[in-house]
């Protein structure tokens, strides 16, 4: 996490968790000594609460943005994310402001929208200790809230060297909230780190899909418009029979993929 504002290029790969008992192909990802000739370090686990927002004729998804405070134990980062780009291996790359809240990282971001709609007067607006509170005053609506169990582990190429890491193998088991009700989604994030990172994820995610087959399926959609589409297709009764004690069956990621191939979403 930055504690900086920040804007880059992230480039990440996806693999959804396509079981019927998702969590055993986790544990087993989490116990992988190396992956792709990588070493992968000791898991650092994360307690991560994602609220998203968007004006209330939606503008930001219509541009392809995705505004996001997230909470991490104590801390909150303020994040803009946008203009994908899928590379022909399946990775995303994508445009993000992020950095811990504070007006300098809030003056990026409402730099960034500008053109969007007519920005108030934010610094009046600014709460320290309150970022919902500011977006909020700012006009901006909840579209999403989730919470995620996320472990993390380094893959690093020359560990005897005292390298650092080049990617991140992340592990993600996603909580999504709509209206009292909890959907539960599994996957797995292949994330670059340093300039060579973006080279290896690739072989990352051939030997992943070597290992786990079936189970792992490449997801070129963000998390934002996955519970995009499982909201609505909820709401019309359509994943009724494919979701039990809160797990998707395997079969809802076709119709999600569906829906939003169809409807052409989109949001980063």
């Amino acid at each position: 996490m930055n504690t900086e504002s920040s804007s880059h290029i992230e480039t990440e790969l996806t693999l959804v968790i396509c079981a019927d008992h998702p969590d055993r192909v986790c544990d087993s990802i989490e116990a992988l000594p190396s992956v792709a000739g990588l070493r992968a370090s000791g898991v650092q686990v994360q307690s991560i609460r994602d609220v998203y927002y968007d004006t209330t004729d939606r503008r930001l998804r219509t541009a392809g943005w995705g505004l996001r405070i997230r909470e991490v134990g104590p801390d909150c980062y303020l994040a803009l994310k946008g203009q994908t780009r899928v590379t022909e291996r399946g990775a995303v790359e994508r445009i993000e402001i992020e950095g811990e809240w504070s007006l300098d990282i809030l003056d990026a971001v409402v730099d960034q929208l500008s053109g969007l709609w007519p920005v108030p007067e934010y610094e009046r607006t600014f709460a320290r200790f309150s970022p919902h509170e500011t977006l909020t005053r700012l006009g901006f609506t909840i579209i999403q809230d989730r919470k995620t169990t996320r472990k993390v582990r380094n893959l690093i190429r020359e560990p005897e060297r005292g390298s650092g890491p080049d990617a991140e193998l992340v592990i993600d088991r996603v909580v999504y909230s709509f209206q009292g009700h909890e959907v539960i989604h599994h996957e797995i994030e292949i994330e670059a780190v340093s300039p060579l990172g973006a080279e290896l994820i690739p072989f990352v995610q051939d030997d992943l899909v070597a290992r786990f087959g079936k189970s792992l399926r490449l997801w070129l959609h963000s998390k934002l418009a996955t519970g995009w589409a499982l909201e609505r297709l909820l709401a019309e009764g359509r994943l009724d029979e494919l979701v039990k004690d809160g797990l998707l069956a395997p079969a809802a990621y076709d119709m999600i993929d569906e829906k939003l191939t169809r409807e052409a979403v989109p949001y980063p």
